[in-house]
């Protein structure tokens, strides 16, 4: 018992500190700490891509039913989650409006187009800062920092979208 005990002291005075200054000003940092403080979900790498393993968690967490995938691209991600809230549709004069500040907007992509859009209109998508600008970096593989905080506003909208 006693050893139990200290084992659990080393963790909560040694490892746990140093593990939560991995995290520390990383731009996900409120997210990061949201998402281990709801459901114990510890990212120790959050710029890194998201493992099958964080995936699974994530999606199951969030109520998601996406198939994980080694690389899993920013867009699907993003259309999955725009797909499951039943988001209203955007017309071209929004996509164009919407997408304007994006460096990486696809002139021929109008599918893609739209359901960027509609993620940028609900706040699901905000960006990613590059050296070009603000890019939505739809063939970007996600990383674990954008799974966390695109699985959190996808709740939050979910969740305002049932009480309106």
């Amino acid at each position: 018992m006693l050893i139990k005990r200290l084992i659990i002291f080393i963790q909560i005075f040694f490892i746990l500190p140093l593990s939560a200054t991995a995290i520390d000003n990383h731009w996900a940092e409120s997210e990061l700490q949201t998402i281990y403080q709801i459901d114990g979900i510890y990212i120790d790498e959050p710029d890194s891509m998201a493992s099958i393993e964080l995936q699974e968690s994530i999606f199951k967490f969030a109520g998601l039913k996406i198939v994980p995938e080694e690389g899993l691209k920013r867009y699907w991600l993003i259309k999955n989650m725009v797909d499951n809230l039943g988001l209203p549709e955007a017309t071209e004069e929004e996509i164009t409006t919407v997408l304007g500040d994006y460096t990486d907007r696809c002139d021929y992509c109008n599918k893609a187009n739209l359901v960027l859009t509609r993620a940028r209109k609900c706040g699901l998508l905000g960006g990613r800062t590059s050296k070009a600008g603000l890019v939505t970096a739809p063939k970007e593989p996600v990383t674990s920092a954008e799974l966390v905080v695109f699985a959190l506003r996808y709740m939050r909208i979910k969740n305002y979208n049932l009480y309106h």
